[in-house]
C-alpha cells in the first residue's frame, strides 16, 4: 500500500532537482471512500495538471499517511520515469510503458516528479490534508 509519506520519502532516491516549481491547489471532491485532490504546477515548459486521491479513513479524513489509489502530473518526467514504476505497484492507471530507465530511475522507484512532490508539500502545509469533510476549499494562491 503507497501513501503520501511513502512516495515523497523516495522522491531524492530518484531526482535532484534544481528548482521547487510554484503550484496551486484547484478543488477537492468527494467520491465515496476517497477524496480526489487536483492542482496546478508551473513548470518550465508550460502549465501543468496534478491529480491524487486518497483513501478516506473511517471517519473519513485524509492525511499524509492515507492509501494512495491514483496519482498523476502531465508533466515529461512523470510519464517516463514515475507513472509505470507507480502503476506496478497499483496506485495509478496502467503506465505508458515509456520509461527510460538508462537517463533516470533505472530502479523503478514509485516515487513523485517534483511538481507533484510540491503539491504534497504545499497541501501539508495549508492543512488540507487533515480536514474533515473536505468540499474543495476556497484557498489562496501561494506566493513563493
Amino acid at each position: 500500500m503507497l501513501t503520501m509519506k511513502g512516495i515523497a520519502d523516495k522522491f531524492y532516491k530518484v531526482f535532484k532537482p534544481k528548482t521547487t516549481p510554484k503550484v496551486r491547489h484547484s478543488s477537492a471532491k468527494h467520491n465515496g471512500r476517497y477524496v480526489l485532490l487536483k492542482g496546478t504546477a508551473t513548470g518550465s515548459n508550460g502549465m501543468y495538471t496534478m491529480e491524487i486521491e486518497l483513501q478516506k479513513d473511517e471517519l473519513g479524513k485524509v492525511n499524509y499517511n492515507s492509501p494512495v489509489s491514483y496519482i498523476y502530473c502531465s508533466c515529461p518526467a512523470y510519464q517516463y520515469y514515475v507513472q509505470d514504476p507507480l502503476a506496478k505497484q497499483g496506485s495509478t492507471y496502467p503506465g505508458t510503458g515509456h520509461v527510460n530507465k538508462k537517463i533516470n530511475n533505472p530502479k523503478q522507484v514509485a516515487a513523485p516528479c517534483k511538481h507533484l512532490l510540491a503539491y504534497i508539500n504545499y497541501l501539508m502545509a495549508k492543512g488540507i490534508l487533515n480536514r474533515v469533510n473536505m468540499t474543495a476549499p476556497e484557498l489562496p494562491e501561494n506566493k513563493g
